[in-house]
């Protein structure tokens, strides 16, 4: 049980981190360009 929680943790910051690293680009990305 404590594996599995571990690695279910595990899996949820790893995409949480490349979530925001997603959105982080994004909003750099498209930020500019709105009026």
């Amino acid at each position: 049980f404590f594996a599995i929680s571990l690695v279910g943790t595990g899996t949820l910051l790893t995409a949480a981190y490349f979530g925001g690293e997603l959105v982080y680009n994004l909003g750099v990305n498209v930020a500019p360009v709105q009026p």
